[in-house]
């Protein structure tokens, strides 16, 4: 096992490294670049101004050249300095992390709340007629993309019945002046709707997955022997199909790692929420290239992680694995 876990962590260095190298040239090789995005408008730029400012932000070399410059300061734990604003690059992610972690963890665990039942009764009852229609509602939420969800949900309960706030994490001109109590209750009231497309769009993946394992695992031998033992079905299923069913979607749990650290971005752009999905959205268009290597360079890493922490809750809750 420890082994194995090596070389895949030898083998993810590599890809980490491979990915960020062509992340960077495809950044480079944009049509346009951070400088013609925020200074093109101004008129007394000459071409002498416009080659000075790239030789100070550093596109004017070789794409080569650029990425060992940030890779080797990378190395030594320093991300650069964020174009737009002039800030570190650690400390804006920093900051913005611990609200995209939250909210996606969040999410996962509603996620999981919904469809684990879901997909337990509609794997004991395969052919059911609420079995079926829990499965077509699971395949159209799958289907809808998360802005058209969220739309919809911003329309119906903002515009039309005018219940829960449009955008944003709290109300901002109240919220000092309310109780610890009210804070909170302010937040959740305004992350209802962002969880509530996270759940929508996600829960489904899980829902499958649960189903389809549990009615694999209630055609099999040993639970056809709890059966004639006399053992009831909730037990049979709650002693014999959940353990070997949840397995698989527990493991599956590992390759969510990288969207709990990177904000989901359509859902933080459509309603404006202070993670970091939004800023990496608004950075990415403004080709900001520190901040988008740093942020693609977390993704990537946990990408790996996540794969790795899969294979190992397998053999954790499969005993016969081995590597």
């Amino acid at each position: 096992m420890i082994k194995f876990i090596f070389k895949r962590i030898l083998m993810g260095i590599i890809v980490v490294i491979g990915v960020s190298f062509l992340q960077y040239t495809l950044l480079r090789l944009l049509p346009s670049d951070f400088i013609e995005k925020q200074f093109m408008g101004t008129f007394d730029l000459t071409p002498e101004k416009i080659n000075a400012l790239k030789n100070l932000y550093g596109l004017n070399g070789s794409i080569v050249k650029g990425y060992l410059t940030w890779f080797f300061g990378m190395l030594k734990g320093d991300f650069g300095v964020s174009f737009t604003d002039g800030r570190s690059v650690k400390t804006l992610i920093a900051e913005k992390l611990p609200f995209s972690f939250s909210l996606s963890l969040a999410a996962l665990i509603m996620e999981l709340c919904v469809a684990v039942p879901l997909g337990v009764a509609g794997g004991i009852r395969k052919k059911s007629h609420k079995s079926r229609t829990a499965e077509w509602i699971t395949v159209i939420c799958m289907s809808l993309p998360a802005f058209f969800t969220g739309g919809l949900l911003q329309l119906l309960f903002f515009s039309g019945l005018k219940i829960l706030p449009l955008s944003g994490a709290l109300n901002a001109k109240n919220y000092i002046f309310l109780s610890g109590a009210g804070k909170l209750g302010d937040i959740l009231l305004h992350l209802l709707l962002p969880l509530s497309v996270l759940v929508i769009s996600g829960f489904g993946r899980y829902f499958k997955s649960v189903k389809n394992n549990v009615a694999s695992v209630m055609k099999e031998r040993y639970i056809l022997n709890a059966r004639l033992k006399g053992m009831s079905e909730k037990e049979t299923v709650k002693k014999h199909a959940l353990k070997n069913s949840l397995t698989p979607v527990l493991t599956s749990v590992g390759g969510s790692l990288p969207s709990l650290f990177s904000g989901a971005m359509i859902t933080e752009t459509l309603f404006s929420l202070p993670g970091l999905g939004l800023l990496s959205y608004e950075r990415l268009m403004a080709c900001d290239i520190p901040f988008v290597m740093a942020f693609n360079l977390l993704l990537a890493i946990l990408t790996v992680a996540g794969s790795i922490l899969s294979d190992c809750l397998y053999a954790a809750f499969n005993p016969e694995v081995r590597f």
